[in-house]
């Protein structure tokens, strides 16, 4: 069914998970200081509102905490980091994003975004631009690119003109194109897994 004026709040809605929830993603951050795309895999842990975790397994070991308003940082064979979310912008409004989302707090995402819903139920895309200028200096929009009542891709693009494209759950399993340019990689992520 196309998405109406009624209906953007069912999506959202019905993008909520009970915590914790797990999934496997694949990212790739594109950006002019890279000569190629940097392609990364591992898991992301949504446990809280405000607590969210990300294990890269490939091609480094690494490990972000998200607990309230501290950061933890921990990678292979460095000394782990802290600092807090008042340091990132980025990362909190990644965080509320995400949160928003996966808690189905249409309210919190609201207050924090413009959200543009379009598609329909089974291919959709959800627009989330920020609100507060400090953020929307770093992140222009969130974009997430889904099927049904599941979430395939995030795509963040920065407003130095740097991205990262996130592929979750079932379009982190799938074989990904040749061409990881992002162009290719938003196709993969609208194509319904049959």
């Amino acid at each position: 069914m196309a998405i109406g004026a009624s209906t953007p709040e069912h999506l959202l809605a019905s993008l909520a998970r009970p915590a914790p929830a797990t999934t496997a993603f694949v990212e790739i951050r594109y950006s002019d200081l890279l000569s190629e795309p940097l392609l990364s895999r591992g898991m992301l842990s949504f446990d809280a509102a405000d607590q969210l975790s990300k294990r890269v397994d490939e091609p480094f070991q690494e490990s972000t905490v998200v607990r309230g308003e501290a950061v933890r940082v921990e990678r292979s064979g460095r000394k782990p980091m802290h600092f807090s979310l008042k340091r990132a912008p980025e990362l909190r409004a990644l965080l509320v994003g995400f949160s928003a989302l996966l808690s189905g707090d249409q309210a919190a995402l609201r207050r924090h975004f413009e959200v543009a819903v379009s598609g329909e139920f089974g291919d959709w895309q959800i627009l989330l631009s920020p609100i507060d200028a400090r953020i929307a200096k770093r992140i222009r929009s969130i974009t997430v690119l889904g099927a049904d009542a599941a979430p395939r891709c995030f795509l963040v693009d920065q407003a130095d003109g740097d991205s990262s494209l996130m592929l979750v759950d079932v379009a982190a399993a799938e074989a990904l194109p040749e061409n990881i340019a992002v162009e290719s990689l938003l196709a993969h992520c609208r194509r319904k897994a049959g």
